[in-house]
C-alpha cells in the first residue's frame, strides 16, 4: 500500500468533515476551499475515501456529489427540490429482511427522496 502524504488540505478536509454533521456537497467543500484547484480537491477527497475515513453518497439528485465521514450506518432524506440532506436513523434489518424475501434483492443503503418541509411551503 503506498504511503498517504499528509497535506494542509488533506487535515483540513478532516477536520472540516469531523466538525460536520450532515452531508456536503462537492459544490460546497470547493467553495469552502477557495485557494485551492477543484481537482487537488477531488483529488484529497478521494484519498480520505480510500482510507476510509469519509464516503461517497450516491444521492442521485441533480448529477452532485455528496460526502460524508464514514460512520454508523443511517439513512438521508434529500430535498429534491433545494438538495438539503438530514440524515436520520432507520431500523433497517426490518425493511431489508422483507425486501429480500420477496424479491431477493440485498439493499445496501436507503435515501429518501422527495421535498423538504421548506420547499412545501413555498
Amino acid at each position: 500500500m503506498s504511503k498517504i502524504y499528509k497535506t494542509n488540505l488533506y487535515t483540513d478536509l478532516q477536520k472540516y468533515f469531523k466538525k460536520s454533521t450532515h452531508p456536503i456537497s462537492a459544490l460546497d467543500i470547493i467553495s469552502k476551499f477557495t485557494t485551492y484547484n477543484k481537482s487537488t480537491i477531488y483529488r484529497q477527497i478521494e484519498k480520505l475515501i480510500k482510507i476510509g475515513f469519509l464516503k461517497n453518497l450516491d444521492l442521485d439528485i441533480n448529477k452532485i456529489s455528496y460526502y460524508e465521514k464514514n460512520t454508523l450506518s443511517h439513512s438521508h432524506l434529500v430535498c429534491q427540490k433545494c438538495n438539503q440532506t438530514i440524515c436520520f436513523d432507520l431500523e433497517k434489518q426490518s425493511i431489508k429482511d422483507e425486501i429480500y424475501k420477496q424479491y431477493l434483492f440485498a439493499i445496501t443503503d436507503i435515501n429518501i427522496i422527495g421535498t423538504c418541509k421548506n420547499c412545501l411551503s413555498l
